[in-house]
């Protein structure tokens, strides 16, 4: 049976060159975006699947930038998503590989329709992150440091949750590899024999001088958790959930 990797994490935090990085190993991702304006090798999401999600969004009264937990959806968004899943399960391949960030708050409905899951996650310094949305969507910095705290306690609560792997994308280039290849190990990819195929370092961009900002004490907070969460992590273990995990 199909397992489905969800890729969990903000925007502008990493979350496409993982994803990317896991498909050059074999991570199954479908038909996604693989060149974009903001991201130099594309998002690598399905469009299909980040339609659905805004509509989602949409129908709970929140969008990406003023987002809020999917507690509700109807027959439509099911039949949307039983197509979308039912699509990955045809291709035949054992290990596929979901990224969206609104997915944070979508989770629970992607849950309900997914027989097998595990998670991925990414973080990244809350002052990068800002400058990257101010850059690409204009937002100001304290509305950008604000939607990183929703996202990122959303992340919080599923490590809480499912205790699974972590990256952090403002570590040094090698490090980075090294955690890439962990990750690969622990979803049974292929060890990439080069995991430079698709890294590289100028994906990072806005990624110099945040130990000297300020940020809001909340915001601190949530990162401090992310960075002691991932320095002490094992990721030895593969765990893989199923519908109705407790």
């Amino acid at each position: 049976m199909t397992v489905f990797t969800l890729i969990l994490g903000m925007h502008r935090s990493g979350t496409s060159c993982l994803t990317g990085c896991l498909e050059s190993a074999g991570l199954f991702l479908g038909d996604v975006v693989t060149e974009a304006k903001f991201n130099k090798r594309g998002n690598r999401e399905n469009k299909k699947i980040v339609q659905l999600n805004d509509l989602l969004l949409a129908h709970n009264s929140a969008s990406w930038s003023n987002p809020m937990d999917i507690v509700s959806w109807d027959m439509e968004h099911e039949l949307a998503r039983g197509s979308l899943i039912s699509s990955y399960a045809m291709c035949d391949n054992y290990s596929v590989g979901i990224k969206d960030p609104r997915i944070c708050f979508s989770l629970p409905f992607w849950l309900d329709g997914i027989e097998k899951y595990r998670f991925i996650g990414t973080f990244r310094h809350p002052h990068s992150v800002a400058l990257s949305l101010n850059y690409r969507n204009n937002m100001p910095l304290d509305v950008a440091y604000d939607l990183w705290n929703k996202y990122n306690t959303k992340l919080l609560e599923y490590l809480r949750s499912y205790q699974f792997p972590l990256l952090c994308f403002d570590v040094e280039n090698a490090k980075y590899l090294q955690d890439i290849e962990s990750i690969c190990s622990f979803l049974d990819l292929n060890k990439p024999s080069n995991s430079a195929d698709f890294f590289e370092s100028s994906l990072r961009n806005h990624n110099i001088g945040n130990e000297y900002i300020n940020l809001p004490q909340n915001t601190t907070h949530i990162y401090n958790e992310l960075l002691e969460y991932y320095n002490n992590q094992d990721i030895a273990r593969n765990n893989i959930y199923t519908k109705g995990h407790q």
